[in-house]
Formats: structure tokens, sequence, C-alpha cells
């Protein structure tokens, strides 16, 4: 069980890292915990309690029926988008073009956003900084004073930097992980809205 114990002492360690700021410590942490609260939950409600999903029926239909309609629903093999704007189907009977379903891909789908969440700091911040000859985490550990944490940050990332191409490295990597997360950030509005809405976001001017 050596290998249970190394992953729980590298996840303490990702845990109490304190190299970063707030906003990199809420996209890391607890944007990575709510999704995985999410992921639990529908994968709970999906495989070992309850229905995975529940869709109108008559009421003539037995038991068997349901679970058979409900197996449908969940494949989405006669699911179709429909504009908002749209209220009748001039034939409802006819075959779509587009059937979609994202129901059985919705944990994998959390999963992969939540994963997205820890590469930037674990890939680009906290793999490549130790590479720069600085001991950020050590530094800010020093004392957490937020003063003295301020101060540590300033002369980091201003004087230092300006002066040591170890500081300026240091720089470098923390704006890729900045932009890395802004870039995650409206990728994954863009897929939500894909999924849900299956179109991407229009302006429209009148």
């Amino acid at each position: 069980m050596e290998w249970a114990s190394n992953l729980i002492s590298e996840i303490y360690k990702y845990l109490n890292h304190r190299d970063d700021t707030g906003i990199d410590r809420l996209n890391r942490l607890y944007t990575v915990a709510l999704l995985s609260a999410f992921v639990t939950l529908i994968s709970s409600q999906e495989y070992v309690v309850g229905e995975r999903i529940i869709c109108w029926t008559p009421k003539e239909f037995t038991d068997a029926h349901k679970t058979y309609a409900y197996d449908i629903c969940w494949l989405g093999h006669r699911n179709y988008y429909v504009p908002e704007n749209i209220t009748r189907l001039d034939n409802p009977s006819s075959p779509r073009n587009h059937p979609f379903s994202i129901y059985p891909w919705l944990s994998i789908i959390l999963i992969g956003m939540t994963v997205s969440f820890t590469l930037p700091y674990l890939l680009i911040w906290h793999g490549l900084s130790t590479r720069s000859g600085i001991d950020i985490r050590r530094l800010i550990e020093l004392n957490h004073d937020d003063a003295l944490t301020r101060s540590i940050h300033f002369i980091l990332f201003k004087n230092y930097s300006m002066k040591n191409n170890g500081g300026i490295y240091v720089i470098s990597i923390y704006l890729i992980m900045k932009i890395s997360y802004i870039i995650i950030l409206f990728g994954q509005i863009i897929l939500i809205n894909k999924l849900l809405i299956g179109e991407y976001f229009k302006i429209d001017i009148e």
C-alpha cells in the first residue's frame, strides 16, 4: 500500500501549498472541490441509487415500459435541440438529423473539467517554477504575515525579476499559468453552452 500513502502525501502537499494567490487557489482548490462534489453526486445517482433519468410517460405504462422509456431518454436516440424561439414543430413525427445526449457522458465531462483546473498549477507553476532556482514556497512559508508576504511578492516579482533571469523565468511561467486559467475558463463556458444549447454564443445586433 505504499502507493496509497504516497498518493495521500502528494494530495496533502497539493492542498497545503501556499505559493500562489487566493485567486489561483480558488481555481485549483475550491473549483475542483465543487466539481468533484458534482461528479460524486451525479455518479452516485446514475450508478448507485435512484434512477439515472426520469422522463414523462403515459399513465398506462407498466414498470417495464417506463424502464425502457427511461433508457431511450438516457441514450438520447430521440433527443434533439429545439431553439428557444420555436413554439411549435411543423412535423413532430419526422426524424431529426442531429440527435444528441449528454447524459451518459456527463460524469466524464465533469471529471475532465475538474482535472483541467489542476493542470495549470501542477504542470506550469509548481512543475516549472522549481527550475528557476528560487524556492517560492519556502519564502512565503517563512512568515504568514500578510504584509511580509506582500513584501516578498514585491521583491520576487518586481525588483529581483528585473535583475535576474531566474526572476524573469518565474514571471513568465506565472503569466502563462494565469493565461491558461483564462483559456480553460472560457473554453469550458463555450463547451457547456455548446452541449446544453447546441450552438455557440451569439450576439444579436438590431
